[in-house]
């Protein structure tokens, strides 16, 4: 949505302090291609890099709109890597450096903790000739949970802009639910925006990607909410990004149950196998102790009647444990036997 100059211009202006604001060229304002930075950088599509004239002098504005909900403590380093990456393409024309002005714009649910300038993730120090030397490279923080509403929708934003910031605020909160009301207006006022219906879709697609499943029906409820002809086609648009959501989302649950399914079926065979090696080994053993006891009787007793014989081959491992015990002692083949 900042990709175009004018909400470009009007973000930088209202993410500025009224002392530096007020001193910016809206019409000089344009926004330079990523291709800009360094590709070993990273820089992501969130961060906008924007060149103007501030007091009629040249200068470059980083803007990072920070999606993650952590906070980065080193993120100060990071703008100085991508601020002097902007001086090194400005070195051959042998003119003064602009001035490069970041600017972190955070809508995570935890406080931002980190420095606020380099000079902060350096070992403090007493010495104040070390102190003079070490480089400070402050940045601005817009720290929107800490923003009221009011606030928001004080700064100098138009409607794609103030939209963007509310809905990255509502879902970086987790609360798009409690958001409706403030951003079913400026949904609406797209209407009168030029390109309002792309970025309708670009701002529902959005939110249908990242909101949690329950409450993708609020962002169905916003697709309802536009009868307006003019936003009909975005809506379709919408509505087919929606049903495809929807269609691979019940794909994925239907590849996800079959797929336990036959994890639970090949465990379930494999447990139905070991517990019939169980078995088996337990018919073994049993087999081999009715053999040991009845060779013993044999040997001690001579030849064993067929009745004998028979009450061994029913009996169970503890009733032909019992009996190898009691013929170690026993006079008697009745004796060995016990009672039954």
């Amino acid at each position: 949505m900042f990709s175009r100059p004018d909400e470009a211009a009007r973000l930088v202006r209202s993410l500025l302090p009224e002392s530096l604001a007020s001193g910016l060229d809206m019409g000089s304002v344009r926004v330079l291609s990523p291709a800009h930075i360094d590709a070993s950088l990273a820089v992501s599509q969130s961060d906008i890099l924007v060149a103007g004239r501030l007091f009629d002098h040249p200068v470059q504005f980083l803007a990072v709109l920070e999606h993650r909900s952590s906070v980065e403590h080193r993120l100060a380093l990071r703008l100085l890597r991508y601020s002097a990456e902007a001086w090194a393409r400005e070195s051959p024309r042998k003119g003064p450096l602009p001035d490069v002005i970041p600017i972190v714009v955070y809508a995570g649910r935890r406080p931002w903790t980190a420095p606020h300038d380099l000079a902060g993730l350096l070992a403090p120090t007493s010495h104040a000739a070390l102190t003079a030397l070490r480089p400070r490279f402050s940045y601005l923080l817009v720290d929107l949970p800490r923003l009221s509403n009011a606030e928001l929708r004080a700064r100098a934003l138009g409607p794609l802009g103030a939209l963007a910031l509310f809905t990255l605020r509502a879902v970086q909160q987790g609360g798009l639910r409690a958001a409706l009301s403030d951003l079913m207006p400026l949904v609406g006022a797209l209407t009168h925006v030029h390109d309002g219906p792309a970025a309708l879709v670009m701002l529902l697609s959005y939110l249908l990607a990242v909101v949690p499943t329950d409450e993708r029906p609020l962002v169905h409820d916003v697709i309802a909410a536009l009868p307006d002809p003019e936003l009909e086609d975005a809506v379709k648009k919408v509505k087919t990004i929606a049903d495809s959501l929807r269609e691979e989302g019940e794909a994925r649950a239907r590849a996800e149950f079959a797929e336990r399914l036959a994890e639970f079926e090949q465990n379930r065979a494999a447990f139905e196998q070991s517990r019939a090696e169980v078995e088996r080994l337990r018919r073994d053993d049993h087999a081999r102790l009715r053999a040991s006891v009845t060779k013993q009787l044999q040997l001690k007793y001579g030849p064993l009647p067929d009745a004998i014989t028979a009450r061994l081959a029913a009996a169970s491992a503890d009733a032909l444990d019992a009996i190898a015990q009691r013929l170690l002692f026993a006079d008697t083949l009745e004796a060995a036997l016990g009672k039954r």
